[in-house]
């Protein structure tokens, strides 16, 4: 099902969404701003962790 505020899931598309969810996050929260920004969590959390992927 597709919504009608859906932004369709290109490369450039997902590019303006983190950086969206990057400028709210110190302003409501991590979690807040990924999920009105429509960015998964796991996704962002794996390109942004820390350590090393595991084997």
């Amino acid at each position: 099902m597709t919504h009608a505020h859906a932004v369709p899931d290109t490369g450039a598309a997902r590019a303006v969404q983190e950086e969206a969810a990057e400028e709210l996050a110190p302003l409501i929260g991590r979690r807040a701003a990924l999920r009105a920004c429509g960015v998964p969590q796991a996704t962002w959390y794996r390109k942004n962790r820390k350590s090393p992927a595991k084997p």
